[in-house]
């Protein structure tokens, strides 16, 4: 019995003894190797065998385990700056649409000014009407082209908001829009001034007076307003010789020339007192010439009967007094 017993008690330590063994077997690489590892940043194939060789040469004998992952670099973050949408964008600011305003408004009174100028007085000789030509077309296109860039810039300053407004402005207001640029066009015509005879469709009368909408003419039946567009449309005919109202232009010279004294005020002095004109429409005078004193004279009678009266006048005066048209 006691031999029996010793035998399976040898037995069990064999096998315990076995099972330890082979755990310790299974478990020594891990519980007896350090393990490292490194980081090896945009290395090269040439460098990485090196660094393995080098590995292996200063290490202990023993069984090692090498394992080389390449892990991709991390992908950098690319801020993207936000983008302002195109209706949103502010491309035109308030104090440069003013600043605008106020340069494009003293320009055009700085014409104006040089327009009136010449009209009055003639330092130009020979080139004074075509000067005075160059700056009246000229007000006539900037007049226009300012208008068109302050609009412009105003929608930029808000183009959602402002666009629309713009857009119901041009809705509305459509037909006088359509009326001003046609005036633009009509205006070039210099035949086309105040007293004039014209001739339309269905009216005919002297031009009374031009505004930047249409322009009004005194017929037979009184005062009718034309808009440009309708004179484009349908067209119009400059009359000469036809007595259809009571503009005339007169061709005044001095008779007795004195240079100190200034012509111009006297006949302004004169048609403002005389009795035979309609003073709702101002006379307008103009220098012809300086050497002669002449002075071309725009005037409106009351009655066609007044027209040699008022050239008598004019002749009582020491002026001559010759009637153009």
């Amino acid at each position: 019995m006691k031999k029996i017993l010793g035998t399976i008690f040898l037995i069990f330590s064999v096998l315990i003894l076995g099972f330890s063994q082979q755990e310790e077997v299974h478990h020594a690489p891990l519980d007896s190797t350090i393990v490292d590892s490194l980081v090896l940043p945009d290395s090269t194939g040439k460098e990485l065998n090196e660094i393995i060789y080098q590995f292996f040469s200063e290490s202990d004998s023993g069984k090692v385990n090498l394992a080389i992952i390449n892990v991709p670099p991390p992908i950098p973050e690319v801020k993207v700056a936000p983008q302002e949408d195109f209706l949103t964008k502010q491309y035109f600011t308030w104090s440069k649409f003013l600043l605008s305003y106020l340069f494009f408004l003293g320009l055009y009174f700085l014409l104006e000014f040089l327009k009136r100028i010449l009209t009055k007085y003639n330092f130009l000789g020979k080139f004074q009407s075509n000067v005075k030509s160059i700056i009246k077309h000229s007000l006539l296109v900037y007049e226009a082209v300012a208008l068109l860039i302050l609009s412009s810039a105003f929608v930029l300053i808000n183009p959602i908001y402002h666009g629309i407004l713009a857009a119901i402005i041009l809705a509305v207001g459509f037909n006088h829009i359509k009326n001003y640029f046609s005036g633009r066009i009509v205006q070039f015509d210099q035949s086309v001034a105040e007293g004039k005879r014209l001739k339309t469709l269905d009216s005919q009368g002297v031009i009374f007076k031009k505004g930047r909408l249409g322009l009004k003419l005194r017929t037979q039946k009184g005062v009718q307003f034309i808009n440009y567009s309708s004179l484009i449309s349908n067209g119009y005919t400059l009359l000469t010789g036809v007595e259809v109202g009571g503009f005339y232009e007169l061709k005044i010279q001095p008779k007795d020339l004195e240079i100190k004294k200034d012509y111009l005020t006297v006949l302004r002095d004169l048609f403002t007192t005389a009795p035979y004109l309609d003073l709702s429409h101002k006379p307008q005078l103009e220098r012809m010439d300086d050497e002669s004193k002449t002075i071309l004279a725009r005037v409106e009678v009351k009655e066609e009967s007044h027209l040699q009266d008022l050239v008598t006048l004019i002749k009582e005066r020491n002026f001559s007094c010759q009637v153009i048209s």
